[in-house]
């Protein structure tokens, strides 16, 4: 058995946590409305007064924990809207950046820090490293996790990002309680394993076949994935806490590729599929985890089951037209060397993608006539904002150009079945 993740697929939905196991000490986790212990102290810490302090040192403030990793990329991001939000309150707000992983060594830290000032990215906030023992007060299997320590000393929630904002933050302050969405992780939950089987995730009976399609599962992250036996055929595919959007593309391969100009929606209610961010709180309201389980089947038979699985539940039907257009074509000048394959370059078909967006270009579709696996240099220049001779200049300079042409270009159009 073996598992292949899609990188693709991860990269393009929506992702409000990362995933981590922190081995930690024994301690009882500390749930909504308890007192922090008097004892329970931050050390190691860095960018404050003091080297370690006790959390009951810091009563008539809100406090808020913001748990982290190097490797999470959605953290880190975060990093500059809770400095932000620390400069707002000044002396009433006080966040550190607590990293409670073993592998997350100082030197490491700092790196990260590093390459962020580099950046322009100058964050000020505290951090302190090493906070296993935090971590088995706050218990979570993903990160970004916030604790909400509330002025009195108690622990007020425990949330994702999307809860963490300047309007929720005043409420607190003001004495009110903002409807915060809990983030519980279940860290007994095991991706691998199928929905419901064994309780994982959430209860279920056995089954030979089975196709499931939920709403939000708080806790489980947002994975996906192929399963597949010896001889490579698939019996399992699973995507987790993803949008109506993710899930018709899933479907429908052919609508990652094109420009969202041949792509027509002609549906009752869009709404449905529009792409909800993690600092939405539609992402708890619009996402759906898909679970399909089957005896071992080739990839080809698989797809046409999630094909007719997301057809029928969403209630959509995609069909496609093509017609003769006026376009510009991306070709190579005569006697274009190919880039060195030590200088950095980017697929052909992605710039044909990047100048389809530039206005200068009057519109006009841009398709790429270069061979399939081509690749093109990496143009130091932004584009945006430039006209069209210096677009065309630049290209020259690299062996590239745009000519007129016509071309057969299939657009697809989204319509409800029903």
């Amino acid at each position: 058995m073996k598992l292949l993740l899609l990188g693709l697929l991860a990269a393009l939905c929506p992702a409000p946590a990362s995933y981590g196991q922190i081995p930690t000490p024994k301690a009882t986790p500390l749930q909504i409305g308890d007192t922090i212990p008097g004892h329970l102290s931050l050390t190691n810490i860095h960018q404050f007064p003091v080297d370690k302090i006790q959390l009951s040192q810091l009563k008539g403030k809100l406090v808020l924990l913001d748990f982290w990793s190097t490797w999470c990329a959605s953290c880190i991001e975060a990093f500059p809207k809770m400095q932000a939000l620390q400069q707002t309150f000044g002396d009433s707000l006080q966040v550190f950046l607590v990293n409670a992983y073993p592998a997350d060594s100082l030197p490491k830290v700092l790196a990260t820090f590093q390459r962020l000032r580099q950046q322009g990215r100058n964050i000020a906030l505290p951090f302190c490293t090493g906070q296993t023992a935090m971590a088995a007060y706050f218990p979570h299997k993903f990160v970004p996790h916030y604790a909400w320590i509330g002025p009195s000393g108690t622990l007020l929630a425990t949330t994702s990002a999307a809860e963490v904002t300047e309007a929720n933050i005043r409420k607190l302050l003001a004495g009110s309680q903002p409807a915060l969405h809990t983030k519980g992780d279940r860290m007994d939950f095991q991706e691998t394993i199928p929905l419901g089987v064994n309780n994982n995730g959430t209860s279920g009976d056995n089954f030979r076949y089975r196709s499931l399609l939920t709403g939000y599962i708080e806790g489980i992250g947002n994975a996906g994935g192929w399963q597949t036996n010896s001889q490579g055929l698939v019996y399992r595919f699973y995507l987790f806490n993803t949008s109506a959007l993710m899930l018709l593309k899933l479907a429908h391969p052919r609508l990652f590729d094109l420009p969202t100009d041949r792509v027509h929606w002609l549906v009752r209610d869009p709404g449905r599929f529009a792409t909800g961010s993690t600092e939405d709180t539609l992402l708890y309201r619009n996402a759906f985890c898909y679970d399909l389980s089957l005896p071992p089947s080739p990839r080809q038979r698989v797809m046409e089951f999630i094909r007719s699985d997301i057809d029928r539940f969403f209630g959509i039907r995609v069909d496609s037209a093509s017609s003769a257009v006026p376009c510009l074509a991306l070709q190579a000048r005569p006697h274009r060397r190919q880039p060195p394959a030590d200088r950095p370059g980017m697929p052909a078909s992605d710039l044909a993608a990047l100048l389809h967006q530039l206005p200068a270009l009057g519109g006009l579709p841009v398709v790429c006539q270069l061979p399939p696996d081509a690749t093109v240099p990496l143009l130091p220049e932004n584009l945006n904002g430039l006209s069209r001779r210096s677009i065309l200049r630049i290209l020259r300079q690299h062996g590239l150009q745009l000519a007129n042409s016509t071309q057969t270009l299939t657009h697809y159009f989204i319509t409800d079945k029903y």
